[in-house]
């Protein structure tokens, strides 16, 4: 597998597990996802409970999220553009948390329900990350603040209090 192939696979599973650091590291060095295969980080996103489906489906939802964060960049501006810019893996990562991830490896289940869900999520769940960011951590410059775990978390925990509040 070369380096890109790799980078391809790691990023969206990295996302897709639901701990803002794994997310950091898509974002800061997502060549430390598997410059080591023995052990963790790679080990905790490829081992024997990530099936081809997982992988396939994680890698059609990054894409599906990024084409829709870029179309969106054309009518934004300022901070908004920038957190759709800079803050493109934790949208991700929040993105991943309100699919399906339980039925990801069920070759059965209609993964296509869920990616045709991609636009609606990744507009509200950029909404929400630019409200906390902005009543969090207005003063903070943006690519910095995707590459702090301890912030992201934070960012994490705020986004989803509001998604479950509907």
């Amino acid at each position: 597998m070369t380096d890109a192939q790799s980078k391809t696979r790691s990023l969206p599973l990295a996302c897709a597990h639901n701990n803002p650091y794994y997310t950091v590291l898509a974002k800061s060095a997502v060549g430390r996802l598997s410059e080591n295969t023995e052990r963790a980080p790679y080990t905790n996103l490829f081992n024997n409970g990530t099936s081809a489906h997982r992988v396939w489906r994680c890698v059609q939802v990054m894409r599906a999220v990024e084409a829709d964060l870029t179309n969106r960049r054309k009518n934004l501006v300022d901070r908004e553009f920038a957190v759709a810019a800079h803050g493109n893996r934790l949208v991700l990562q929040l993105v991943f948390n309100q699919l399906g991830m339980d039925k990801v490896n069920d070759a059965n289940y209609d993964w296509d329900k869920d990616i045709r869900r991609i636009h609606k999520v990744t507009g509200i769940t950029l909404d929400h990350l630019t409200e906390a960011i902005e009543s969090t951590y207005s003063n903070n410059y943006l690519a910095p603040l995707f590459k702090n775990t301890t912030k992201c978390r934070d960012l994490v925990t705020q986004v989803e209090t509001k998604l479950s509040a509907g």
